[in-house]
């Protein structure tokens, strides 16, 4: 019953993200054609198959849905994995796929712009996943001139000592694109070490003006005999100018 890592839950109504996606009779590619569903059409999850087909680097299952008046098959993995209505009234959907173009990542999602009254859609590009336990969280542009939207990844670490953190990126309508802002950590292993870091936006309670501030911290045990634990802070600003950084990014190092 996986789709992309995950549970589909039955009863659940989830959205097309691929365009003239096939509704088939049974779950076959060789099944009988019912209908050519369109991007974001609605999707009611009947019954999951063991069937599955490999699809963007997962096992994605064939499911049972309901399309409207129809009811048929479809790959899972050509589902969304969540979507948004942006402010322009258009909605943003996402979905996850095992082989990104960020080498580093262990995947990605990818993003597309659909119209609200049409199957037009824009590719908006990707965001590297460093694991498959995550939340996408919709923002407005918290004060950066020049965008629509900030996307917030966040990633939980599902056991102590494993990478956690939030990817950020910002969305312009204008431009047509995504523009991921880097991965910011957080770790907790046990009170032996922490590492803390996140982007303040000119929106946020501790913003400024045209800024995008980068905070972080790291701590650990530096003599355990002594018991003594030390905590390094940095802080650096980043200045947005014409909708955009004055220059990247750059991680911080705490030694």
């Amino acid at each position: 019953m996986h789709w992309q890592g995950e549970e589909l839950e039955l009863g659940t109504t989830y959205f097309a993200y691929a365009n003239n996606l096939t509704l088939r009779k049974e779950p076959s590619l060789n099944a009988e054609k019912i209908a050519l569903l369109p991007i974001n059409q609605e999707l009611k999850v009947i019954s999951v198959s063991d069937k599955t087909m490999l699809l963007n680097g997962y096992n994605s299952s064939w499911v049972e849905v309901q399309a409207g008046v129809n009811t048929g098959f479809v790959v899972s993995g050509l589902l969304a994995n969540g979507r948004f209505r942006l402010n322009d009234g258009s909605f943003l959907l996402y979905n996850k796929n095992a082989n990104p173009s960020y080498t580093k990542a262990a995947a990605a999602l990818q993003f597309r712009k659909v119209s609200n009254n049409s199957a037009a859609y824009i590719e908006l590009g990707e965001a590297p996943l460093h694991h498959d336990t995550f939340a996408v969280v919709l923002h407005n542009n918290k004060g950066l001139t020049g965008i629509d939207h900030i996307i917030e990844i966040d990633l939980t670490a599902e056991a102590c000592g494993l990478e956690g953190g939030t990817g950020y990126a910002t969305l312009a309508f204008e431009k047509g694109k995504i523009n991921y802002l880097g991965f910011y950590n957080s770790v907790f292993d046990g009170g032996a070490f922490h590492m803390k870091e996140a982007l303040v936006f000119p929106g946020d309670k501790e913003g400024r003006p045209d800024t995008i501030i980068y905070k972080g911290e790291e701590g650990g045990f530096v003599d355990d005999e002594e018991n003594e634990y030390r905590t390094v802070q940095k802080v650096k600003s980043y200045a947005w100018i014409n909708g955009r950084l004055e220059r990247p990014i750059v991680k911080f190092t705490y030694n």
